[in-house]
């Protein structure tokens, strides 16, 4: 399955290691992660080099060729909000809202009070809570 995986680039990344930690759970599940270079250390450095309109091209693409949508939001971010809602209004693909329960109250409440039929919202308390929630949906 091609996953298309949204973290942060320019919010709060301290997530970071979940995010990856997320990134291999899938892919050991034999899953094709896309957007793997958004966990990279030089992430931020690497959108940088692209203009705006080539970053919505690439990921609108990344996003149409995807079966699944899941997001790592504990570090907030604009773009994954606009990705959730492309994808869950525009496409009725799935979604999978992933966040740390202890900075629940600094995460968006239209992200994790989320109800489409096509989303899962949850919220981890550590990384077994995660592995759990891959092994059961994925």
């Amino acid at each position: 399955m091609n996953i298309y995986f949204a973290y942060t680039i320019r919010g709060d990344k301290s997530k970071i290691d979940v995010a990856r930690k997320i990134s291999n759970m899938l892919r050991e599940r034999g899953h094709h992660v896309m957007t793997d270079m958004f966990l990279l250390d030089n992430a931020l450095e690497n959108d940088n080099s692209l203009k705006p309109q080539e970053i919505f091209d690439r990921d609108v693409h990344w996003l149409k060729e995807c079966d699944v949508f899941v997001s790592e939001v504990s570090g907030s971010s604009f773009g994954i909000g606009f990705e959730l809602g492309f994808v869950l209004g525009s496409m009725k693909k799935k979604a999978f809202i992933l966040y740390d329960k202890s900075l629940e109250d600094r995460i968006s409440r239209m992200a994790i009070g989320n109800t489409h039929e096509n989303c899962t919202v949850f919220g981890y308390s550590d990384i077994n809570d995660v592995k759990n929630f891959i092994e059961k949906h994925f």
